[in-house]
């Protein structure tokens, strides 16, 4: 019983450090645009944005800075900061929890395979996608099943800088597919503006995704101990983050 006393309030003492190690503010490093979450030519840098700046300012914690760079090179800058910078969002994987400090969970989403809409019969799963290309851009991660088939080699990753390079290549059919979520229309409407070319085939699995800091930060537990209190203030303030009202409002604005 004692034990378990200790060991309680190691837990209580632990916790209290951290919120008392003040952070003293924060700094975002982001793609320049990946619809709706985060968007550079946004007032609100993009509605997940929008809800970080929240979910930090509720613990008196401010949003100093926003570095832009293309999403393919943002983690490594992370890990090269080593200071209070922050990325978001960005699911899990092994090799990422090595050198990342992940929040709790932000959102979670269905990615589809995306077809042009002629072939959405002969592309139906994913193992007709088998010996062909699919593109994903650039330091997205791919999980599941298409992640299996890419590392044994039955399917050809193709990667493009942006979302909108890889829906190009299907246009030209340089590739068979596209993995994306289902935001993946704002980022091809600008060649497919009635939606008639493209089409979702089947979904190719379920990503949730995070906020993300790096070991090397002396202030990385801080900055998750915090923010994930302040997720839990504007859930308990009947306000988390709401992933289908965030697209549908960025889609009016």
């Amino acid at each position: 019983m004692k034990k378990a006393t200790i060991a309680l309030g190691f837990i209580v003492m632990s916790q209290s450090s951290f919120a008392n190690d003040k952070v003293p503010s924060v700094n975002y490093i982001l793609g320049d645009y990946y619809f709706p979450y985060v968007d550079k030519n946004k007032e609100n840098q993009g509605c997940l944005t929008d809800f970080i700046n929240k979910a930090f300012s509720s613990q008196g914690i401010e949003h100093q800075e926003t570095i832009w760079l293309p999403w393919s090179i943002v983690l490594k800058s992370l890990l090269r900061q080593s200071d209070n910078s922050v990325s978001f969002p960005w699911a899990k994987t092994k090799e990422r929890e090595k050198d990342y400090l992940y929040s709790q969970p932000l959102y979670t989403k269905n990615t589809y395979i995306w077809v042009l809409a002629k072939s959405a019969k002969k592309y139906h799963n994913i193992q007709s996608l088998k010996d062909t290309k699919v593109c994903i851009p650039s330091g997205y991660g791919v999980y599941g099943k298409t992640s299996q088939l890419i590392d044994k080699k039955q399917i050809t990753r193709v990667t493009s800088l942006t979302m909108q390079g890889c829906f190009l290549q299907l246009k030209e059919e340089k590739v068979a597919a596209v993995y994306a979520g289902n935001d993946a229309v704002e980022n091809f409407k600008a060649f497919d503006d009635k939606h008639s070319i493209f089409t979702r085939s089947f979904i190719a699995g379920h990503k949730t995704h995070y906020l993300v800091v790096s070991k090397k930060s002396p202030y990385a537990k801080q900055i998750i101990f915090t923010f994930n209190q302040g997720l839990d203030t504007l859930k308990k303030a009947g306000a988390p983050f709401n992933d289908k009202q965030c697209v549908t409002a960025s889609q009016v604005n």
